[in-house]
C-alpha cells in the first residue's frame, strides 16, 4: 500500500518550505516512500535531508578549520557504504580509539608533570 500522490505531495512541500522538515523528522523516513518500480521519491528525500542538514549547519555559522563545503562532505557521507548490522560493532572501535586516546594524553600529562618534579 503506497500513494504515489501523498509521497509527491510530501516532497513538493519540503521543496517550497524545507524548514518543515524538522517537524516531521522523527517520524518519517525514507522507508515511507515506496514504489515497485522506481526509487524517484526515495532518492529526492535523502538528498532534501542532506540539504536540510547542510542548510541547518550553515546557518549556525558553524565553521570548520579545513574549510571543508559542508554539503559536498554530507553528501560523501551519505553516499559510503555502511551496514546496519554493523554500526554497534563501529561505535565499540570507535569508543575503544576514545579510550586509547584518553590514556594516551593522560600519558603526556603525567611525562610533563615528571619533568617538573625537582630531582632527588
Amino acid at each position: 500500500m503506497y500513494s504515489l500522490d501523498l509521497e509527491q505531495q510530501l516532497l513538493a512541500a519540503l521543496l517550497k518550505y524545507p524548514d518543515v522538515y524538522n517537524n516531521i523528522a522523527s517520524f518519517i523516513d525514507e522507508n515511507d516512500f515506496y514504489s515497485k518500480s522506481s526509487v524517484v521519491n526515495k532518492t529526492i528525500f535523502c538528498l532534501l535531508k542532506e540539504v536540510v542538514l547542510t542548510q541547518r549547519i550553515n546557518s549556525l555559522g558553524i565553521s570548520f578549520e579545513d574549510n571543508i563545503n559542508i554539503g559536498d562532505y554530507i553528501q560523501a557521507l551519505a553516499l559510503k557504504q555502511v551496514s546496519k548490522d554493523k554500526i554497534v560493532d563501529t561505535c565499540k572501535e570507535l569508543k575503544k580509539l576514545t579510550i586509547r586516546r584518553s590514556i594516551y594524553n593522560s600519558s603526556l600529562k603525567l611525562a610533563e608533570k615528571m619533568k617538573s618534579l625537582p630531582a632527588n
